[in-house]
């Protein structure tokens, strides 16, 4: 069946993202490390004690995009350690050439650190959004709170909350830090005779980060259990021990010996979804779980 495209496309393609895929679907095949894909970015992780398995999986990868002629460019081929024994930071090569080494990366607009917590990202993201706010300041001498609501929410909280349910903080110093971006923020309309920043909250209708994040949380975990295609849908692991007090989808709550899976999204919603009652879990959509949520938060 033939349809009219009648918006603008990435890269202005319709057909090219998908002919891209269909062109690299046999790249994956062979691996025997475990991987994930989006689009051209491949991410290959092993063991440090299977280090030569990784290297011939990168080798395999390296002769594969030769044949297909896409030859991979080294220069931007990246290897990040999540371990602290030096022992085990083998070199990896791809096509004679060896990867250079870093402690963080940008993964689909994610600074990833060595030790999978999220400080730096954080301090990336409340740089970029002060900056901002800068601009805003000196673009408007005089800002009602309606055009700063607009501004904001267009602006710079989507800055704050890109992937949040990946990298939302744990750590005190990191939740003040972004807090602190909203709270200066919405000083803008008052000058300085302003009320507390809950009072000015309460009078623009907005909710903290933390509150916001924490409801994105529960959306997210209500999708992945509720929609049999969610790519996530495998982390979560329900309880299914029986009990008959609180809702029926209770989870269970991962092992974790680090930090980084400490915080972890089914370890870190897990308290707060087992609390809900049964009828604001039993929803039939999205819209009617985040009206019952929203309700059951006022009473």
């Amino acid at each position: 069946m033939q349809r009219r495209v009648l918006s603008g496309v990435p890269q202005g393609s319709v057909l090219g993202p998908l002919l891209f895929v269909i062109y690299i679907s046999d790249s994956k095949y062979s691996l025997k490390s475990l991987f994930v894909m989006y689009a051209d970015d491949l991410k290959i992780y092993n063991k440090s004690c299977n280090f030569i398995v990784l290297q011939n999986d990168l080798d395999m990868v390296a002769n594969w995009s030769c044949t297909l002629l896409l030859r991979i460019n080294s220069a931007k081929c990246l290897v990040l350690y999540t371990n602290s024994n030096r022992n085990l930071k083998h070199d990896y090569h791809v096509h004679g050439t060896q990867l250079s080494k870093v402690d963080s990366y940008r993964d689909l607009g994610v600074m990833v650190s060595s030790s999978l917590l999220w400080s730096d990202h954080i301090a990336e993201l409340v740089k970029k959004a002060n900056r901002i706010i800068f601009l805003i300041s000196r673009t408007f001498r005089a800002i009602t709170i309606s055009m700063f609501n607009n501004l904001y929410k267009t602006l710079v909280r989507p800055v704050l909350e890109f992937a949040n349910t990946v990298w939302a903080p744990s750590l005190k110093g990191d939740i003040a830090l972004l807090e602190g971006v909203q709270r200066r923020a919405t000083r803008l309309p008052f000058g300085r005779v302003r009320p507390s920043y809950e009072g000015r909250l309460a009078l623009m209708h907005l909710p903290s980060l933390v509150d916001r994040r924490g409801r994105g949380a529960m959306i997210t975990t209500f999708q992945a259990l509720t929609n049999n295609n969610s790519v996530i849908r495998f982390f979560f692991k329900l309880d299914m021990r029986g009990r008959t007090r609180g809702n029926s989808f209770k989870l269970v709550k991962g092992n974790f010996k680090t930090t980084g899976r400490q915080i972890y999204i089914v370890n870190r919603v897990f308290g707060k979804w087992n609390s809900l009652p049964t009828e604001v879990v039993l929803n039939d959509s999205v819209l009617s779980f985040k009206g019952s949520y929203d309700q059951y938060n006022k009473v």
